[in-house]
């Protein structure tokens, strides 16, 4: 079960500033919403989510959670909602991401009050994310721990002329294979 009280991490000055910011939550793209998440990307962590919109695959499994002010994104937390089986077992968790505060507005509390609220719509369901390890910090308020991540790989050799090919975002290959 995740700790949803205050804990020696909340300790900070109260701001009333965060008080009247509603959270919005947007579970398909919507314009306007989907280009200011792209933009927080962009800015935090130097991607976006163009192609994912352009592709149309944003649904109600992934869900934007976002303090707006003014119709500004001011901060953002989502949750991508995953089907998992484990130990022959079935069952839904969260994945958070997409994590990010304008830097002016950093400090504040306004990803605190994000995560609060979500925990509080899904007590008792598993969640899970993969951090920065700038941002390790942060979770651990929240109830998350640290745990090793295991990758299987197989070492293996392919004995005909074929070669692998590298594809990223944008690859007309790619695009085919996806709209397939």
């Amino acid at each position: 079960m995740l700790n949803h009280g205050l804990n020696q991490f909340d300790r900070r000055p109260f701001s009333p500033y965060t008080v009247h910011m509603q959270i919005t939550m947007m579970n398909r793209y919507q314009p306007g919403h989907g280009e200011q998440l792209s933009e927080r990307m962009m800015e935090a962590f130097g991607f976006t989510f163009a192609p994912w919109f352009e592709r149309n695959l944003w649904d109600e499994r992934y869900e934007s959670y976002a303090i707006l002010e003014g119709g500004r994104m001011l901060s953002n937390v989502s949750v991508c909602k995953n089907q998992m089986l484990v130990h022959g077992r079935q069952f839904m968790a969260l994945q958070f991401g997409a994590v990010a505060t304008r830097p002016d507005m950093r400090g504040r509390g306004l990803c605190r009050r994000i995560m609060e609220n979500i925990l509080a719509l899904y007590p008792g369901v598993p969640m899970f994310l993969h951090a920065n390890p700038d941002a390790t910090g942060l979770y651990p308020r929240f109830g998350f721990r640290q745990v090793q991540e295991y990758v299987p790989w197989i070492r293996d050799s392919i004995d005909n002329a074929i070669q692998p090919m590298r594809l990223t975002l944008g690859d007309a290959a790619l695009d085919r294979a996806v709209s397939a």
